[in-house]
């Protein structure tokens, strides 16, 4: 059962996007939407149930930040981004989810066009087949196939869809 205890908003201040709610023992920083919504105003007292509303917010919308910082700075598998977002700010699988389902919807996390981009690169920096294989096995290994229809390098394509196939006796890397 939850006790009654309330939370008073001393301050408020609008900082670019968000506002920052100052409390007597701790800043709660929240999305704009959410502060207009909620009515927000200093001497405004606030239950356990919505303070802790606020929280989730504050969670949500810094791991929000933290993924279009993550999603601007270079390409990245899904895998990756969830595991960089469960790390840093300890969300649950239904709240990656969530975050993450408009960005997989538009294409912009793509884990196949990552494959294409990747070994691309690779093969452009020089490098080999083994050494290409040995990197995409990390994050892509169900990848391989595609990458193999885009590369125009005929050994490292082979050896994609060699390692892709596991078919090691026919191929020679």
């Amino acid at each position: 059962m939850m006790s009654n205890k309330t939370q008073k908003i001393l301050a408020i201040k609008i900082i670019k996007d968000k506002a920052v709610l100052t409390f007597e023992e701790r800043v709660i920083k929240i999305d704009l939407d959410t502060y207009l919504n909620g009515y927000y105003y200093p001497g405004k007292e606030l239950d356990e149930e919505e303070f802790h509303y606020l929280l989730e917010n504050e969670k949500l919308t810094s791991a929000k930040r933290y993924l279009m910082t993550l999603l601007s700075s270079r390409p990245y598998t899904e895998k990756m981004i969830r595991e960089k977002l469960s790390l840093k700010h300890h969300l649950s699988k239904e709240e990656i989810e969530t975050l993450l389902s408009p960005y997989l919807e538009a294409k912009i996390i793509d884990d196949e066009n990552y494959a294409y981009s990747y070994t691309e690169e690779l093969i452009e920096k020089g490098y080999g087949r083994k050494t290409i294989l040995s990197k995409l096995s990390k994050y892509l290994r169900s990848f391989f196939f595609a990458a193999f229809n885009s590369i125009r390098s005929a050994p490292v394509a082979s050896a994609i869809h060699c390692a892709y196939f596991a078919v090691k006796p026919v191929c020679e890397l």
